[in-house]
């Protein structure tokens, strides 16, 4: 919002102002002048008057993220007039803080956290926690499902929002802790161009440009680049790079038919880092990382052939559709492909080993690699669609909204496991470095370890929000939802096939209360559903 003040500077006689500066110049204090001039009214006005010109004073007052909309079509209304806790991460402050990846724009919401863990195979990549719930399958783009486990760079974010407490009724099933939801930059009206450099420590390189371009009247393009080249502080041997390209066209900007064509693509090139092992003191029944007795925090205990890369490439597409007065249709549609090559080596000193008792007998004992040394090859896809209607209409003199539509969700994943090729030797606590790259072995696909899953979810939902009167209101609503999944593992003779099918409700119930337009209360009950399966491509 921007407010103008137009200042009107007075009118000085010219005799007036330089009888006064010849005053100030003989040592008079200004109030002296002023009277010593109160009586040269009328000779002033003889000699005609100086008007300076107004001056314009104008300002703009940062924007409240909590009036914006929440970017979704079945989530009309601002966040504030939303009953659930949300917090947002606007533009404006993932630029002040540098921020490079979705992992670091949480990192300003309290509640989620970041879970870390071999999680049987390798799950590195983002997994995050609200309010202690897992969440790895509950992180959203543009209020559709983001279906990979990869370190998701922000270069692409207008803003982040965490929609916090159960809302399956509104995203299907997960969600008990809550939601993430990103809004990626897309075209809009207006020419812009702008370029972001980093530098730092490790060494870190980065650079992030956006050009947005008016076509016409209803039309513009957008084009978002990165780089991001890093080399980790204090980890030898660890490197975080990656690439990405989004490019954005949007038509009828401004009308009441407008649609989008979104596609992001996102290279990851990463070293897995499993830490340092842990030890256990004599006499001490608790383990401690041996960084905290001597050896160097840069020590990085895994291989040359550790390997983290990963390719995304997401097609969305959003269309919104203001029919006649108080009804809006909207139709948001993803199409997304990911591939993973991973290999990770995970360090242990177990005191069954030896290893614990050598170490603090002042050796440098070998360490054990543990965790199923993950190393896979995995693609999957998945397609998701919902419709969705917004309908405004007064109901016996009470204005009243009506959300419903349909959301229907697919997605397919195939993992394959490698195999060791070769000797690969652990190396020693004290000198890891030595050993990194040490060994040729290769890491080819192992045919007899494959897994293939499946999950297909059918989601109807309605809800009706009716304002008692301009302050109070009361929301209800309801979702249903049919999941289907299938797991398959290969073990020589064929494939093991498992199989869930449930159908569930989710409601929620809201009183809402406004008093003011800077303050909403309310009173909210919701449900989640955990559902078997509901993990496709996110864990093994």
């Amino acid at each position: 919002m921007k407010r103008n003040v137009e200042v009107d500077w007075p009118v000085m006689p010219a005799a007036f102002a330089m009888a006064g500066m010849a005053a100030l110049a003989a040592g008079g204090t200004p109030g002296e002048v002023l009277a010593q001039e109160s009586g040269t009214d009328d000779a002033a006005g003889d000699s005609g008057a100086v008007a300076l010109p107004p001056v314009l004073v104008e300002g703009e007052q940062p924007a409240n993220p909590l009036r914006a909309t929440t970017g979704i079509g079945r989530l009309p209304g601002t966040i504030q007039d939303t009953p659930q806790s949300v917090q947002v991460i606007n533009e404006e402050t993932l630029r002040q803080q540098g921020v490079t990846s979705l992992d670091q724009a949480l990192r300003n919401v309290p509640s989620v956290t970041v879970a870390v863990g071999e999680g049987n195979g390798g799950l590195n990549g983002d997994q995050f926690r609200i309010r202690g719930f897992d969440a790895k399958g509950d992180i959203y783009l543009d209020g559709l499902r983001d279906f990979g486990l990869y370190v998701r760079d922000s270069f692409n974010y207008e803003s982040v929002e965490v929609f916090k407490g159960p809302s399956s009724e509104t995203f299907g099933f997960g969600s008990t802790g809550g939601v993430i939801n990103s809004q990626s930059k897309t075209a809009r009206l207006g020419n812009s161009y702008s370029i972001d450099g980093s530098v730092g420590t490790g060494p870190l390189y980065r650079v992030v440009g956006d050009v947005n371009q008016q076509i016409n009247d209803t039309t513009a393009v957008r084009v978002v680049g990165m780089v991001h080249d890093q080399d980790v502080e204090d980890r030898d041997h660890v490197k975080s790079d990656r690439w990405g390209l989004a490019g954005s066209l949007a038509f009828g900007l401004g009308t009441d038919l407008n649609w989008s064509l979104n596609y992001l693509h996102q290279h990851g090139d990463r070293t897995p880092d499993y830490g340092v092992p842990a030890v256990t003191p004599p006499g001490s029944e608790i383990a401690r990382p041996v960084t905290e007795f001597g050896v160097s925090r840069d020590s990085f205990y895994g291989k040359k052939q550790d390997e983290d890369k990963s390719d995304i490439d997401m097609l969305t597409s959003r269309a919104s559709w203001k029919v006649a007065e108080g009804i809006t249709l909207n139709n948001d549609t993803r199409l997304a492909y990911y591939t993973r090559e991973f290999a990770a080596s995970v360090p242990g000193c177990s005191v069954d080993s030896g290893c614990n008792g050598e170490f603090f007998a002042g050796g440098n004992p070998t360490i054990t690699y543990g965790g199923g040394n993950p190393a896979y090859n995995q693609d999957s896809w998945g397609f998701q669609n919902v419709t969705s209607g917004v309908f405004d209409f007064q109901v016996a003199g009470f204005r009243n909204q009506i959300v419903a539509g349909l959301d229907i969700f697919y997605q397919n994943d195939h993992r394959v496991g490698r195999g060791t090729d070769g000797d690969k030797t652990p190396p020693t606590i004290r000198n890891p470095g030595d050993f990194f790259g040490s060994d040729s072995y290769t890491l080819p696909v192992n045919p007899n370890n494959v897994r293939k899953s499946y999950g297909t979810d059918i989601g109807v939902f309605v809800s009706d929000r009716l304002w008692l009167t301009d302050e109070f209101s009361v929301l209800g609503g309801v979702r249903w939802d049919d999941y289907s999944s299938t797991y398959k593992v290969w073990n020589n003779d064929g494939y093991n096939k498992y199989e869930a099918d449930n159908s569930f409700w989710s409601p929620k119930g809201s009183l809402i209360w406004e008093p003011t337009e800077n303050q909403t209360y309310y009173f909210s009950y919701a449900t989640s559903s955990t559902v078997p399966g509901q993990f496709v491509a996110l864990a093994p």
